[in-house]
């Protein structure tokens, strides 16, 4: 069956695809918002996928600017009704503009070996005191790899994500946790890097699962469940 991303099951699966479940998106931009109070004007998700995360920033944010970065063109007729632009192409090759005072997304977690926080930095995709918030692996913060960045520009915050995806096409469930890691740009660097650890709530099963059938910009954002979202990130 044709899905409108990869193409079919197989291929979705052979690519590793993990998309973040709405709720789960936007639970955690909620929390972003309370924890922060930024209000941003202009936002780019740079892994739009299934465009989870631009739909959550509608909710959170509905007027800021949305622009999505996505590097399969399949991806965008359906990403083009979330975001008022789509960029197709990859991270620190495309030209996205800027700046932005918001870097919202999940990106893959090759990126986090990759630098692609750091790289936002570099590319001066940021305004002063903007933030990146990407989801990675929990662990990231207390690897190795991770030390030579966390005393250059440690984070502000980690949102520690209560429980993870379910719902692969294979029935298959991912046990690693994952937290959007967020940075402030201007945040000095640290000694010894001290950051803001939050726990959000457990959404359960349901809507913390996402299905290979849905087609991205086609299926509603939260429908009937916005409320109960809100209601977990008070």
């Amino acid at each position: 069956m044709r899905h409108g991303r990869l193409g079919t099951e197989e291929e979705l699966l052979a690519a590793g695809a993990d998309y973040t479940a709405a709720p789960m998106a936007l639970l955690l931009a909620l929390i972003l918002l309370r924890e922060t109070g930024i209000r941003p004007r202009r936002i780019l998700d740079p892994a739009a996928g299934s465009g989870s995360w631009g739909r959550a920033a509608a909710v959170a944010w509905p007027e800021a600017e949305l622009v999505a970065l996505e590097p399969r063109e399949q991806e965008a007729p359906g990403l083009r009704r979330v975001y008022h632009r789509v960029v197709v192409g990859r991270f620190g090759e495309a030209d996205v503009g800027g700046p932005y005072d918001l870097l919202l997304g999940n990106p893959p977690f090759t990126s986090w070996s990759a630098g692609w926080h750091a790289s936002a930095r570099r590319q001066g995709l940021l305004t002063p005191g903007g933030l990146v918030a990407l989801l990675g692996l929990s662990q990231w913060g207390q690897s190795r790899q991770a030390w030579p960045l966390l005393r250059t520009w440690p984070p502000e915050l980690q949102v520690r994500t209560g429980g993870r995806m379910q719902g692969r096409g294979d029935g298959s469930t991912d046990a690693r946790e994952t937290s959007l890691w967020v940075f402030r740009e201007g945040r000095a660097p640290e000694d010894h890097p001290r950051w803001t650890t939050v726990q959000a709530p457990p959404l359960g099963r349901r809507l913390h699962s996402w299905s290979l059938s849905h087609v991205p910009g086609v299926q509603p954002l939260l429908g009937a469940d916005s409320a109960a979202v809100r209601a977990l990130a008070r």
